[in-house]
């Protein structure tokens, strides 16, 4: 554990440091849970950014990240998984972050991430 967190940054120091935010900005939350991360961004980019495209798989838990950010037209909400390829996998369905890809899971789309950002 010592290693892992001698690898670890503040996050602070990431979202200041490393990242360089600006108005033509898209920035893609893949597993967008509930929208934290996403609501995390937003107080850095004090909502100056191109678009948001939020994938979260897991049914229960994007039904709070589209609560979330209702009537925002520039972030898009999709219920779906982000793989090698677009598609269908089986996804266990937990209503936490604890979901994941299982054989016994419920079929659940699968994107790539190329296609989700296109041209951006």
């Amino acid at each position: 554990m010592k290693y892992l967190l001698s690898a670890t940054d503040d996050k602070e120091e990431i979202f200041t440091g490393y990242f360089k935010f600006g108005k033509n900005e898209s920035y893609l939350d893949i597993g967008a849970y509930k929208g934290d991360t996403l609501r995390e961004f937003l107080s850095y980019t004090e909502g100056d950014y191109r678009k948001i495209i939020a994938a979260e798989p897991d049914a229960k838990n994007f039904l709070k990240l589209k609560m979330n950010f209702e009537g925002k037209d520039d972030i898009i909400c999709l219920n779906c998984a982000c793989s090698d390829y677009n598609g269908v996998a089986a996804f266990l369905t937990l209503g936490g972050r604890q979901s994941h890809i299982s054989e016994c899971g419920k079929e659940i789309r699968t994107v790539t991430v190329d296609s989700l950002i296109g041209d951006d």
